[in-house]
């Protein structure tokens, strides 16, 4: 049975095209302390576009240095794919000093998105 075209239209666009393991997973990363990123600038979740100063090192992989951090992140067809398979995700390694990934608002921001699924 189809879902009405009025179910998905009350949707936030935001969430058109992920599911709920999608969420699940990246839920399961930031509770492993992982600093998720996404390509996809409608979610209100930091993304590969917001890291400031990052430069394309080779196949995918970008970097980022600052005085503050220096951090590492694939970007593009590089990035791995979330359950749905069409949504891009990649986790940023920090290799120097404290990048500022707000971990609590991340969970927050995942868990109302997911929330609007239903």
């Amino acid at each position: 049975m189809n879902e009405s075209p009025n179910k998905n239209s009350e949707r936030p666009l935001s969430v058109e095209g992920f599911t709920a393991a999608d969420f699940d997973l990246m839920l399961s990363m930031i509770d492993q302390k992982s600093r998720v990123l996404v390509g996809s600038n409608n979610l209100g979740l930091p993304m590969i576009q917001g890291i400031k100063g990052a430069e394309h090192c080779g196949y995918g992989v970008f970097k980022a240095k600052t005085p503050e951090y220096e951090v590492v992140f694939d970007g593009g067809n590089a990035m791995s794919r979330l359950p749905s398979g069409h949504k891009g995700y990649t986790i940023m390694s920090v290799n120097k000093g404290e990048y500022p990934y707000d971990f609590e608002a991340v969970r927050e921001t995942l868990e109302k998105l997911k929330a609007s699924l239903t």
